[in-house]
């Protein structure tokens, strides 16, 4: 299981980036916001779903980031120059926190749900789930609340309901108007 930071410091793809993280409290959604706006980059990425490139990360694009209070997973919406969104990414997590420094952080199950703008979706690492039991990494009690937390959401998915996926546009766009109002 790893530990990872919203900030992503350690993307070393990215060479120049705006960051901003806020707390969002409302009927929808209660937990934490955060962007990264993509100013320099390296290269960008581009990845192939049904036979189509599809870039998730380049000069102009925002990544943000839902870490809500009271669930297991936290939701990336990769969104373009454009504002459109390119996809959610669904880190199923064993726990959601926020750091001494105030960056919240996510510890990983390795299992992961991505979602297209068509509604289609996938489930991605299940070999690496396996393999993290099998190898101890994580308890059977981990393996099983992955697999809960997936059923769900895929449940969600399947019907339209999942609330962060709903409402990330608004969510974008309170998260965008907070960091002009910082900057």
């Amino acid at each position: 299981m790893k530990r990872k930071h919203a900030d992503r410091i350690d993307w070393h793809r990215v060479l120049e980036r705006k960051f901003i993280c806020s707390v969002y409290d409302d009927v929808e959604f209660r937990g934490y916001i955060t962007l990264i706006s993509i100013e320099k980059i390296k290269e960008p990425i581009i990845i192939t779903i049904q036979g189509q490139d599809i870039s998730l990360a380049d000069v102009g694009y925002y990544w943000m980031q839902h870490f809500p209070v009271d669930l297991n997973y936290c939701v990336t919406t990769m969104i373009n120059e454009k504002f459109e969104v390119v996809q959610w990414y669904l880190d199923i997590s064993k726990s959601i926190g926020v750091n001494e420094h105030g960056i919240p952080y996510w510890d990983d199950l390795y299992l992961d749900v991505v979602v297209l703008p068509s509604g289609d979706f996938y489930i991605k690492d299940e070999d690496e789930l396996r393999e993290a039991l099998d190898n101890r990494q994580i308890q059977e009690e981990d393996y099983r609340l992955v697999k809960n937390i997936t059923s769900e959401l895929v449940k969600e998915i399947k019907n339209k309901e999942n609330k962060i996926i709903n409402n990330s546009m608004k969510h974008f766009n309170y998260i965008l108007n907070e960091s002009h109002r910082r900057h």
